[in-house]
């Protein structure tokens, strides 16, 4: 659901993004890994996006990591740190061995530790 994920950035402080060229940017990744939640509970509702990351690639030399974001209520529970890992272990994977990101300054030291 495009209008969640939508809504998800501008909850991180991003932009917000028309839903059609935010289906066209997912669509056109390499890889798109989404978290949402499985019921209601005080900080969402059942369905809601609170996690959300994307890589584009050449497929074999390159690939750049991309909207890393988590729903505010739900920062600092290791949901970034899972998106980062599991991401970047597919990429591996696939021998993609030059992984490149862009990052919000106030997050770099997530990145750092996770070797970036």
């Amino acid at each position: 659901d495009f209008e969640r994920l939508n809504a998800l950035f501008v909850s991180v402080g991003f932009s917000s993004r028309a839903c059609d060229k935010l289906q066209k940017a997912v669509d056109n990744s390499y890889l798109a890994l989404w978290v949402t939640t499985t019921r209601d509970s005080r900080f969402a509702k059942e369905g809601e996006v609170v996690g959300f990351a994307r890589a584009t690639s050449d497929g074999t030399f390159h690939a750049t990591v991309w909207d890393v974001v988590v729903s505010p209520a739900w920062q600092r529970h290791g949901i970034g740190q899972g998106l980062m890992e599991r991401i970047v272990d597919k990429i591996l994977e696939e021998d993609i061995c030059n992984v490149g990101l862009y990052s919000e300054n106030k997050v770099v030291g997530l990145y750092e530790r996770l070797g970036f």
